[in-house]
This record gives structure tokens, C-alpha cells and sequence, in this order.
């Protein structure tokens, strides 16, 4: 008798499993879907103004159709971290306010030997944060011969200005 208890124990155990699993399985879980959205902000840097520094010129006087000056500049990027692109520089003349009053006209100076007073030089150098650029070429300073009385540039303290983009 004792082996059909167990038996029959067995059986129920195994029943006993069976009808939890099988209530387990029919048995519904409810939840509800959701969804969110979060955002979260970044920092970008600015560019800055390069800092050009044009140099005092070597050489000269300049006189109607000889004499030379020769300026050198640097272009710093005053940026603490980020590199900054230098495109190009443009250099420009002019007589000064005294001379172009009285009649010097900057037509009459000649810059890097383009027979204008504009000369456009290509850069394209990354100068870094912080750094500061000597390479670019120098800038050379004419005064051309005109068949016009030019005394109005005389004593003239020509403008040479370098803007860098």
C-alpha cells in the first residue's frame, strides 16, 4: 500500500504542477506603453577677429618711379582653443588723410608690383588657437611715375592696411 501512496502522491505532485503552470500561462499581465523625450544642449565656440600687426617698412623713400618699402605683417588668432582658417589677405594703400587732401591719390601707389594699390595674396593656413602667423609674404610699396605734377604726396605717410578673412 505504501508504493501506491507514493504513486499516487506522485501523480498528484505532478497534477498539482501542471494546473500552476497552466495557470500561470492563462494568466494576463496589464501595463500601460509610454514613451518620453529628453534634450540636452552643446556649446559651440565663435570665431574671433584675426589680430594683424603690420610692421614699420624698411627700405625707401619712395619717390615718382623709384624707392621702395617693404612691410611685413602677422596674423594672430586670439581664440584660446580652436583653429581658425586664413583664407586670403587683402592689401590695401592709401595716402594718408594730409596727402589725400591735398590732392595725392592712392591710384599712384603700387602694391607687390600689380600696378594698383590692392593686391589680394592666398593664405589658406590653419593657425591655431592662441598662435600667431609670420609667414605670409611681404608687401612691397610703390610710388609710381605719373605725367602729373604729384608734389601733393610729398612728405606722405602711406597707409598700408591688411585685412585677413
Amino acid at each position: 500500500m505504501r508504493k501506491l501512496f507514493s504513486a499516487k502522491r506522485r501523480v498528484a505532485v505532478v497534477a498539482a504542477a501542471i494546473a500552476l503552470v497552466l495557470a500561470g500561462g492563462g494568466a494576463a499581465f496589464a501595463y500601460f506603453t509610454s514613451g518620453g523625450t529628453g534634450t540636452g544642449t552643446g556649446s559651440v565656440g565663435t570665431s574671433a577677429s584675426f589680430v594683424v600687426a603690420v610692421s614699420t617698412p624698411t627700405g625707401g623713400p619712395l619717390l615718382p618711379g623709384t624707392g621702395t618699402e617693404t612691410f611685413t605683417y602677422t596674423i594672430r588668432n586670439p581664440t584660446g582653443n580652436g583653429s581658425q582658417q586664413a583664407t586670403s589677405a587683402v592689401i590695401t594703400v592709401a595716402p594718408d588723410a594730409t596727402a589725400a587732401a591735398a590732392g595725392c591719390l592712392a591710384s599712384w601707389y603700387n602694391v607687390d608690383s600689380t600696378g594698383t594699390d590692392t593686391d589680394t595674396v592666398t593664405l589658406n593656413q590653419t593657425i591655431a588657437g592662441g598662435a600667431t602667423y609670420s609667414g605670409a609674404p611681404s608687401v612691397t610699396l610703390q610710388l609710381t611715375n605719373e605725367p602729373v605734377d604729384q608734389d601733393a604726396c610729398e612728405n606722405d605717410a602711406p597707409v598700408v592696411t591688411v585685412t585677413v578673412s
